[in-house]
C-alpha cells in the first residue's frame, strides 16, 4: 500500500544520501523519481554509483544517466530511464 511505498522511498532516499559524496546533490524530482548531480564524475563512475545504491537497498532499480555537455540534461536522463525500463 501507500505506507509501504512511502517507507521504500524514504529508504531509497537514505541510500542515495549515504552513497553520495559531500559535493553531490540529491533531490526528489517526482513521485518516485530522484535526481542526483555528481560533479566531476564520468559515466562509468555514475553507473557504479547507481549500482552501489541498488546494492545498499538490495533491490532492482533503473537509472537514467546523462552527462554534460548536454542540451537538455533532464530529458536525456529521462529518455535513458525509459529505454532501460523497456529492456527489463
Amino acid at each position: 500500500g501507500h505506507d509501504a511505498g512511502d517507507a521504500m522511498l524514504r529508504q531509497f532516499a537514505a541510500a542515495l544520501e549515504s552513497t553520495a559524496r559531500e559535493a553531490d546533490i540529491v533531490c526528489r524530482y517526482g513521485g518516485d523519481e530522484f535526481v542526483v548531480i555528481l560533479p566531476e564524475t564520468d559515466r562509468p563512475s555514475a553507473e557504479r554509483f547507481a549500482a552501489r545504491v541498488a546494492e545498499a537497498m538490495d533491490i532492482s532499480a533503473t537509472a537514467g544517466i546523462a552527462a554534460l555537455p548536454c542540451d537538455n540534461l533532464f530529458a536525456a536522463a529521462d529518455a535513458e530511464l525509459l529505454a532501460r525500463k523497456k529492456k527489463r
